[in-house]
């Protein structure tokens, strides 16, 4: 995942992680200037945030946000966006819903990465019956993602339950 990070981030493009955690990706999307972090909670972006020297911070623009859009940060202008172990928990309707503002705040060109429980993989659909993840599949997410305008770069299935997507504005 480092490396297909480095493939898309770069320097002349701000570059956007969404629920970044405890910052364990965020070191591989440097490159993005600024780098933006949303979160829903001001904890991961304050921990996140302390991973880095006082000098890098100043890069770093950090969100709390309850809803799921980016409406509040600039449109048409970001890179590279990123999203990791967090549509997973994620209904139908709201990846929907990030799909659109991820669209809507990505430069021409511009990549997303980010994963997803695919259950058209047992090991997937499992965890979604047990309600330990939503439920989605690879089908679902293809028309998702075509019906919003991105362009397909890449699907990855890698069991038992790993799936992620890159797609491209």
């Amino acid at each position: 995942i480092a490396g297909k990070i480095g493939q898309y981030s770069n320097w002349d493009l701000p570059a956007l992680e969404i629920g970044p955690g405890t910052g364990i990706w965020t070191r591989y999307l440097i490159d993005g200037d600024p780098l933006y972090l949303v979160d829903k909670h001001q904890y991961f972006l304050d921990t996140t945030k302390a991973n880095f020297n006082e000098e890098y911070q100043r890069r770093l623009r950090c969100y709390t946000t309850n809803r799921n859009t980016l409406e509040f940060l600039p449109q048409s202008q970001i890179g590279f966006v990123f999203a990791w172990n967090m549509f997973e928990f994620m209904p139908y309707e709201v990846i929907k819903e990030y799909l659109k503002s991820v669209f809507d705040v990505l430069h021409p060109g511009g990549s997303f990465l980010f994963s997803y429980n695919n259950c058209e993989m047992y090991a997937s659909s499992d965890l979604s019956e047990r309600g330990l993840r939503c439920y989605m599949t690879r089908t679902k997410m293809v028309s998702l993602t075509e019906g919003t305008g991105y362009r397909i770069i890449k699907f990855v299935d890698r069991k038992p339950h790993l799936s992620y997507v890159i797609i491209q504005k």
